[in-house]
């Protein structure tokens, strides 16, 4: 979650604003659970196996971090992306960081 990752997704999401926003509204209808499903195939698995991240509970975090992707996005889309991409960009990286003291090999 870098800003050179999410810099020009986000960048994309604001100049197609208004397709993502009927996309988010109409997923069911537009099949976006089968992307999600490829996306983890071909995105994120290689991901999770680099990082060692044990099958049962691949499908737990996938879920937290897209849905919570996706509620801020909902969100940014709502107030029609008036916030800069560099606060969004800052607001996700806040939310899926891990406080030191509880990183699990912390001293």
């Amino acid at each position: 979650m870098t800003p050179d990752y999410l810099t020009p997704y986000l960048s994309y999401i604001k100049n197609n604003k208004r397709l993502f926003r009927t996309a988010t509204e109409n997923a069911a209808v537009l099949g976006m659970d089968k992307s999600y499903d490829r996306m983890f195939r071909h995105v994120f698995t290689p991901i999770l196996d680099r990082y060692g991240v044990l099958q049962q509970d691949r499908p737990y975090i996938m879920a937290f971090y897209i849905r919570g992707l996706m509620a801020i996005i909902s969100e940014w889309l709502k107030n029609d992306c008036t916030d800069s991409i560099t606060y969004v960009t800052g607001l996700i990286q806040q939310c899926v960081k891990i406080p030191q003291s509880e990183t699990p090999n912390a001293v």
